[in-house]
């Protein structure tokens, strides 16, 4: 089932960071769309639930040195 979230996303600080963060997402199973926002610190991705969870999503970012506010 195809899901939407919006995450909050913390120590993006650069056109680098919102890159790295697309190429590392876009490389998952299940990605269908990512929309990141380093001003606004917003990660939105819509995804299959299917094939990816919401947690694997987050470990990857979390794992680029990134934070996540819940």
């Amino acid at each position: 089932m195809e899901v939407y979230v919006e995450l909050i996303v913390k120590k993006m600080n650069s056109e680098d960071s919102e890159q790295q963060i697309i190429d590392a997402i876009t490389e998952l199973e299940g990605i269908h769309d990512i929309e990141v926002n380093i001003f606004h610190e917003r990660v939105k991705i819509e995804y299959d639930n299917e094939d990816i969870s919401l947690k694997e999503i987050c470990q990857v970012i979390i794992a680029l040195g990134y934070e996540i506010v819940q």
